[in-house]
């Protein structure tokens, strides 16, 4: 027979075996030093357990949590619906990310920025400024005639001072 198992010493102990069972028992008891200790071992902790006195524990555990509960309870029935303590610390978190954003973005911003641009054109040639501000593809054929707003009308006519030439050559 194989050696005994904790479940079956323990049945032995209680007197809980048919008699067959504990004839086989008592007979590798007899021959196995090794389950006979264990034996011994499980009767004189069974003997053990059995001298304790179950009683109430020192320690009220129950009232203990029942008053911690009623405790908290009239603390918040004091508050209201909305405490102060439910929201404060989401509403901080959401200007800290508010903040961090916008200090993100000021320097991407900056890093990003360019240096202005200087014209490089004569700024007595408006049409030549207009094509360098690439107003030159908004035209007086558009719907929205922005150009005649911005740039003043192109003349062709000739001022109505004579030519010095012209003069010179009718005084002689």
């Amino acid at each position: 027979m194989a050696h005994l198992q904790d479940i079956q010493l323990i049945e032995y102990c209680n007197g809980q075996l048919s008699t067959a069972a504990r004839s086989e028992v008592d007979a590798h008891l007899a021959e196995c030093e090794l389950c006979a200790e264990k034996l011994r071992q499980t009767r004189l902790t069974w003997e053990v357990l059995g001298g304790w006195e179950a009683g109430a524990g020192k320690v009220d555990l129950a009232s203990r949590v029942l008053e911690r509960v009623e405790a908290e309870q009239a603390d918040t029935s004091d508050a209201g619906p909305f405490r102060v303590q439910d929201w404060v610390w989401p509403v901080a978190k959401l200007a800290a990310c508010v903040g961090l954003a916008a200090v993100i973005g000021h320097a991407a911003g900056l890093a990003v920025r360019s240096a202005p641009q200087v014209m490089t054109v004569d700024a007595a040639d408006p049409q030549q400024a207009a094509n360098e501000l690439y107003l030159d593809i908004i035209t007086d054929n558009d719907p929205t005639g922005l150009v005649s707003v911005i740039l003043p009308p192109e003349t062709t006519d000739t001022p109505d001072f004579p030519d010095a030439t012209e003069a010179s050559e009718e005084e002689v």
